[in-house]
């Protein structure tokens, strides 16, 4: 004999299963969805609020050939200032040789920085071969040695030196010129005596000119007077003659020799 069960039970687990399944389900979807969803946001930027606002721009940063040009220009400008104001090298700290010198480090080359420097040895060398014509020999030197420091290998300054050397050698003889002859040369109509005794003085004072080969300085009180003492010397001398001339009392006449010559007769 059979046993049959009850149908309707399983009925009821059957629609109990399928009452589950329906209710959670849809559930199991949705919350899959929301975490894929979550999964990829996390893969998102975030951004900020600050990032959102608006920036403002860099500022603009000057090139720095900008800066160094600009600094090349401050110093070649002190630098011929200090030229205008004659501080060559002397105060040393604001100098125009400190400030070309610096303006040729940042901008080597620099053509306004290098003739700066040129003009300040021009200048030394001006007043040197003055004070050498004048006889201001220790003067040249200091002057010669400031150009030096500027430009070491300088030929000219090299040829300056050299002429201060030999000028240094040379011996100098001074004639102080007789007021009978000085008046005579300020005379309109000289008498015949005087004429004579002056022709006699300057053809005596060209012949010790040409026994020692002489350059001379003429000092007169007058530029008119300078040039007619030296038309009668140069008259009466058997070369031409080469003479500075320069204003100042008394009148005098300075023959400048090398001491291997023939000694003067005074």
């Amino acid at each position: 004999m059979s046993i049959r069960y009850p149908i309707r039970p399983s009925v009821k687990l059957t629609r109990a299963g399928g009452d589950l399944h329906n209710r959670w389900f849809p559930r199991m979807i949705t919350v899959m969805i929301i975490l894929l969803g979550l999964q990829n946001c996390t893969n998102l930027p975030v951004a900020s609020p600050a990032a959102n606002a608006p920036q403002a721009p860099p500022a603009p940063q000057p090139p720095r050939q900008t800066v160094t040009d600009a600094a090349s220009t401050a110093l070649i400008q002190l630098g011929q200032n200090a030229l205008a104001s004659q501080r060559l090298t002397t105060p040393l700290e604001n100098s125009a040789y400190t400030y070309f010198t610096e303006a040729l480090q940042i901008t080597p080359d620099h053509p306004l920085a290098t003739e700066g420097l040129a003009q300040i040895v021009d200048q030394y060398l001006t007043w040197a071969l003055e004070a050498i014509a004048s006889g201001r020999y220790q003067e040249a030197n200091r002057f010669l040695e400031r150009a030096a420091f500027v430009q070491p290998k300088s030929a000219d300054v090299a040829a300056a030196a050299e002429q201060l050397k030999l000028k240094r050698q040379q011996n100098v003889v001074t004639e102080i010129l007789p007021t009978w002859v000085l008046e005579h040369g300020k005379s309109t109509n000289p008498t015949p005596l005087p004429d004579q005794a002056v022709t006699q003085y300057f053809a005596t004072l060209a012949a010790r000119i040409d026994q020692v080969k002489a350059n001379i300085i003429i000092y007169s009180r007058s530029d008119a007077e300078g040039r007619w003492l030296y038309q009668n010397v140069n008259r009466k001398t058997t070369q031409r003659l080469r003479a500075n001339l320069k204003i100042d009392t008394p009148s005098r006449i300075e023959l400048h020799f090398l001491p291997n010559q023939h000694t003067l007769d005074r």
